[in-house]
């Protein structure tokens, strides 16, 4: 956030490196909360099956949102890292073209770009999550609703179901 405050020397690096510490901050938010639900399962065992239910659903109701936000900042870190390699070695292979292919305007929209392709890749989880949360067993048992929503990832079995087959005659 120092980089923030320092506004005089403004370059691709510092948009990169904003991005990167954002996306960092963001994943901490969103894996806190799970870190202490999970660090206080000694209390949870204690409980009876219906209160366990009850203590969970704060947890799992946002638990697809919080999964879509860990990893969409998760990939964006990842990739921020990646196209700051590649334009630092582009920027020591092609140094007189620097000032007109790594600007501050570049990085923006390269990083916004960046942002909107990871928060698409990951719907997956909030939607499993919702998905799951329209179910019963879901709060006793996660793993047989996330075994049933197996098909939102692999839809060769639904493709070989709605699959025409030609008439023979």
């Amino acid at each position: 956030m120092l980089i923030l405050s320092g506004m005089k020397s403004r370059n691709s690096t510092n948009v990169y490196l904003v991005f990167v510490a954002t996306a960092d901050l963001v994943v901490l938010s969103f894996h806190l909360p799970q870190h202490i639900h999970d660090s206080d399962e000694s209390y949870v065992y204690t409980l009876s099956t219906e209160a366990q239910a009850k203590y969970e659903v704060p947890f799992r109701q946002f638990d697809g949102i919080q999964r879509w936000g860990r990893e969409t900042a998760i990939q964006l870190s990842d990739w921020t890292l990646l196209i700051f390699s590649c334009e630092r070695l582009l920027t020591s292979l092609r140094p007189f073209y620097f000032r007109e292919r790594c600007s501050v305007n570049t990085a923006i929209v390269m990083e916004c770009v960046l942002l909107f392709l990871c928060m698409l890749s990951n719907l997956y989880g909030p939607v499993q999550s919702y998905y799951c949360l329209g179910t019963p067993e879901y709060a006793s048992n996660v793993t047989v609703c996330i075994q049933n929503t197996e098909w939102l990832a692999n839809w060769v079995p639904v493709e070989e179901r709605a699959a025409v087959r030609p008439l023979q005659i």
